[in-house]
């Protein structure tokens, strides 16, 4: 297997604006939402599994963030993405994903679950 690039999902971040109030912040920025994108990532759906994300690899989590104050909480996670621009961030993101990955249209196999079972092409009888 070829090597692949290695990216630093921190530098989305870096520059971004926190929309927080300063001074009522525990957490940094970067951490909240490097967590929040790895937990995502791994299949999360809920801001509990995220924070459940968190606590089960915060070893793992701990070898790039510091972590001093913990794991955020669910609330925390919530609150931050609400605030975040969706915009911004999925722009940043896919600007990240894209500069450091190239993919071409036939590496991509699409597969539609309605294909695979058969049910494309059924005409609706009724």
């Amino acid at each position: 297997m070829k090597d692949l690039p290695k990216i630093s999902l921190t530098r989305l971040f870096e520059d971004m604006d926190d929309p927080r109030v300063v001074g009522r912040c525990t957490y940094p920025l970067v951490e909240v939402a490097l967590i929040g994108i790895c937990a995502v990532l791994c299949g999360a759906e809920t801001w509990t599994e995220v924070e459940e994300f968190g606590e089960s690899k915060q070893a793992w989590l701990a070898q790039f963030l510091k972590l001093e104050q913990g794991i955020p909480s669910h609330d925390t996670f919530r609150r931050l993405f609400s605030l975040l621009p969706a915009e911004v961030f999925e722009t940043r993101f896919r600007g990240q994903v894209e500069a450091n990955f190239q993919v071409e249209r036939q590496q991509v196999i699409a597969i539609d679950g309605k294909t695979v079972r058969g049910q494309a092409y059924v005409r609706c009888i009724w």
